[in-house]
């Protein structure tokens, strides 16, 4: 049986498949000039006159469907394989595929980015889990390699570090101010220790600071004297040091 076609409409249509007939636009939605019988489509379960004995699909899209649905399929029936088939690729080939990734990156710089962008506001907190659980797990080596690449570019890294500062100015005073109210004691017991460990060094840096800017210095403690001189607390102690040094000196004479 032979089916009269009807004009196709040239927005819709598409290259037939079949090469001997040299290409000639086809409407994929209407049926073809051959007819097989009816079936139902594998995809959408609608009646469609076949146009080829093996015939499966009513239309390209429902044919796209089918093709994708087998290789989701095929995929998880034989996931292990394929997975060590592309590892044992992709170790054979580690230089071939990296100079693929990077021409197309350079040429699709601007296309990759706004996809890595778009992923990750998409998936932010599955980043912040994965790179939470990866720096546990490779703390050493992160700070290895951060070290190297400081050594190896320290402008760069200096650079880098005063253009955070300058950006994160109020953000990093307030960390610094919260670890120093719950690590008081910590870090008083920490710069006790340097100061008894580096007495001597400290006292030639102190004399080096002084001598340099000496106008400065002496600004500076007028400034402290009048201010701390307003508590008496203050006032009470420093008169017991004073008596405590003028009796030590005394009994040493």
């Amino acid at each position: 049986m032979v089916i009269k076609q009807q004009p196709i409409n040239v927005s819709n249509t598409t290259l037939c498949r079949s090469g001997r007939n040299r290409h000639r636009k086809v409407d994929a939605r209407q049926a073809k000039r051959h007819n097989y019988g009816q079936a139902h489509c594998k995809n959408c379960d609608r009646v469609f006159t076949k146009y080829n004995q093996r015939s499966q699909n009513c239309s390209d899209e429902c044919s796209r469907e089918s093709k994708r649905a087998y290789r989701k399929k095929r995929y998880a029936e034989n996931r292990e394989l394929l997975l060590a088939d592309n590892r044992k690729y992709r170790e054979e080939n580690r230089e071939k595929l990296a100079a693929k990734r990077h021409k197309r990156r350079e040429e699709n710089r601007e296309e990759v980015l706004a996809r890595e962008r778009k992923y990750y506001k998409e998936n932010r907190e599955q980043f912040a889990a994965h790179q939470r659980k990866y720096r546990e797990k490779n703390l050493e080596k992160m700070a290895a390699h951060q070290r190297n690449w400081r050594k190896r570019n320290p402008e760069k890294a200096a650079a880098y570090t005063r253009k955070y500062r300058e950006e994160n100015r109020d953000k990093l005073a307030a960390k610094n101010r919260k670890y120093r109210e719950e690590n008081r004691e910590k870090l008083e017991a920490y710069h006790r220790k340097y100061r008894e460990k580096n007495r001597e060094k400290l006292r030639v840096q102190a004399r080096k600071y002084h001598e340099e800017n000496r106008e400065t210095s002496r600004a500076n403690a007028r400034k402290h004297y009048e201010k701390k001189s307003k508590d008496p607390e203050w006032v009470k102690n420093r008169n017991a040091r004073n008596r405590e040094r003028y009796h030590a000196k005394k009994k040493e004479k």
